[in-house]
């Protein structure tokens, strides 16, 4: 009798260790998750590298995380692309030798990106809004 009871506590614990852990796993991916975007590209582009490549356990923070790193990093590179093309319009401009090919097909990546985005929002907002509700956010409440 006291090796069931021993058997049964063990996993207790070990299922409310893992309710914990995953609840942890939320907690950090929407923490990382609201701070993901910035003005500056290259640590932009860092963060979205990092999210992606977060270790992550339980399935549904997996799912979270590869549905909004996937429109995080469409997004991204929608941003890298009109940037490009930017720097190129500003070269024709100035006349210091920019490729108008070159803007073009910038911006070509930056409407397939901005393509790709669309179609990618809505289920990383909805997992993302799921897990929330799961596990609510660290930010205080107003």
């Amino acid at each position: 009798m006291a090796r069931i009871l021993a058997a049964l506590a063990l996993l207790v614990s070990v299922i409310g260790c893992s309710d914990d852990s995953e609840a942890n796993e939320a907690r950090l991916l929407l923490d990382r998750l609201e701070n993901v975007q910035t003005p500056d590209l290259r640590q932009w582009r860092r963060k979205v590298d990092a999210l992606g490549a977060m270790p992550l356990e339980a399935e549904r923070t997996v799912d979270v995380r590869d549905k909004c790193h996937a429109m995080h990093d469409a997004l991204l590179r929608a941003e890298e692309a009109t940037e490009e093309a930017r720097r190129g319009m500003d070269e024709l401009e100035a006349d210091e030798g920019g490729d108008a090919a070159t803007v073009a097909a910038a911006l070509a990546r930056s409407e397939e990106a901005i393509a790709e985005t669309r179609e990618l929002r809505g289920p990383c907002e909805d997992a993302r809004a799921d897990l929330e509700a799961r596990y609510g956010s660290r930010r205080p409440s107003p």
